[in-house]
């Protein structure tokens, strides 16, 4: 986290620093949250949705700038344990970007590995934007 918590009352989103809500220690990771190294005033105006989004936005938008200033990862493979007998053949490949079925995908190629069933769920909502947090909700 940032050397001292952000303090005094919360403005808006581009007045909290970005340090905030980066975990000591973990790099390019960013935690979106009420546990940001910010005052409690702070964090408790931050949790209202419109400011999460706001926050969210600008956190995406730097994420995003330190994402295009990386090299291309080069020569990577994930390796894993051979399927099951039963296992239906095909092709596995980790996503990089794009979700959607008509764009072309850029993939790491993976070694034949079968997928464990971690958990059965009626609902599942990954993301806390404008569409996952009224979800979750």
């Amino acid at each position: 986290m940032s050397p001292e918590p952000a303090a005094g009352p919360y403005d808006d989103a581009a007045g909290l620093p970005l340090g905030a809500f980066r975990p000591e220690g973990v790099p390019r990771l960013y935690v979106l949250g009420g546990c940001a190294d910010i005052s409690r005033e702070q964090a408790e105006s931050l949790l209202r949705p419109l400011a999460l989004i706001d926050m969210g936005t600008r956190i995406g938008q730097e994420a995003a700038r330190e994402a295009e200033a990386l090299p291309a990862p080069t020569e990577v493979r994930l390796t894993g344990s051979l399927p099951p007998d039963d296992a239906v053949p095909g092709e596995v490949r980790e996503l990089l970007d794009g979700i959607r079925p008509t764009q072309q995908w850029t993939t790491i190629p993976q070694d034949d590995r079968g997928l464990p069933v971690l958990a059965e769920y009626d609902v599942v909502v990954v993301g806390g934007g404008t569409g996952g947090a009224p979800a979750g909700i």
